[in-house]
């Protein structure tokens, strides 16, 4: 008698969770913020050592070159450090689901967001295949 009560509540437990498996990974889910808090703290530890490459980019982009010889390689260094130690905490505590703490949550955006700010690879004045001109920063010619 025991044993057929313990499989009609085994089987109404596992009907219960078969029945509630769709929401548990929907958008906005527990599994689904935890799992973008884990992608999140791997990102960042991943990709950390770039903050100091676009630290000193945004100091050639803003043409200040003074900066480049101890600011922006110490900031770089600060801010690659600070991207590994979220990185970490995300990674130690994804269970807890939370807001991204760092802007942008991700170092590396994606080709699409990168080509939508506007921001184009500098070709140093090289020309195209068309046989425009391309105007580097120093300078551009025509074939």
């Amino acid at each position: 008698m025991n044993a057929k009560k313990n499989a009609k509540i085994y089987v109404t437990a596992f009907v219960i969770c078969i029945a509630l498996l769709p929401n548990a990974f929907g958008e906005g889910s527990y599994f689904a913020q935890s799992g973008e808090k884990l992608g999140r703290g791997a990102s960042n530890i991943v990709f950390a050592p770039l903050a100091a490459a676009r630290t000193i980019e945004r100091d050639i982009e803003r043409d200040q070159p003074y900066r480049l010889v101890l600011v922006a390689p110490v900031e770089g260094t600060l801010r690659m450090v600070g991207r590994m130690a979220v990185g970490v905490y995300e990674m130690a505590t994804f269970w807890v689901p939370q807001q991204p703490i760092l802007k942008p949550a991700y170092q590396m955006p994606s080709i699409k967001e990168y080509l939508d700010e506007g921001r184009r690879p500098d070709l140093g004045g090289l020309a195209s295949r068309e046989g425009k001109t391309i105007e580097g920063k120093s300078g551009g010619f025509s074939v």
